[in-house]
């Protein structure tokens, strides 16, 4: 438990030198991280990662990029980006940007957002279809409904 206390003390003082540590720590095989931290890897992890990254997103993205990471931690470094935006250390086109990298890549693309409205996917983007693309990014790039109404939030891709 102690261990939490730490991660949580050095995210409230934003102690940048933690940050490769818990990016090494989140990468730890699953079942061993459920049984040191429990819900804190859903509740609490993209807060710490947030509070830790000093504005740097390489850490993060390595989390949610590697597919041998656990579902659960991708997920929360999803959630750190978005709370980075929230925060006003990140844009919001630069973290929606990222996402549609992810997105055209997952699909077989290049992961480069430039050619993103002449790709054979680009007119699957629209509201009537929402809930295909919803389950399509989830299952692929571990989005939740929170990342998804952020992407979403102006009506467009």
């Amino acid at each position: 438990m102690a261990h939490l206390y730490a991660m949580f003390l050095l995210a409230q003082f934003r102690e940048t030198r933690a940050y490769p540590l818990v990016v090494r720590f989140a990468s730890l095989p699953g079942n061993l991280l459920d049984s040191l931290c429990g819900d804190f890897i859903t509740e609490d992890l993209g807060q710490v990662l947030a509070s830790v990254c000093g504005g740097e997103l390489a850490g993060i993205q390595s989390l949610i990029e590697n597919e041998d990471t656990d579902e659960w931690v991708r997920g929360a470094a999803l959630s750190g980006l978005v709370t980075l935006v929230a925060a006003g250390q990140k844009s919001r086109d630069e973290i929606v940007s990222y996402f549609t990298a992810c997105f055209v890549a997952s699909c077989g693309g290049s992961g480069h957002t430039s050619g993103i409205r002449s790709s054979p996917i680009a007119p699957t983007f629209t509201p009537k279809n929402c809930s295909t693309i919803s389950s399509r990014l989830t299952r692929r790039v571990w989005l939740t409904p929170v990342t998804l109404a952020l992407t979403m939030s102006n009506g467009t891709w």
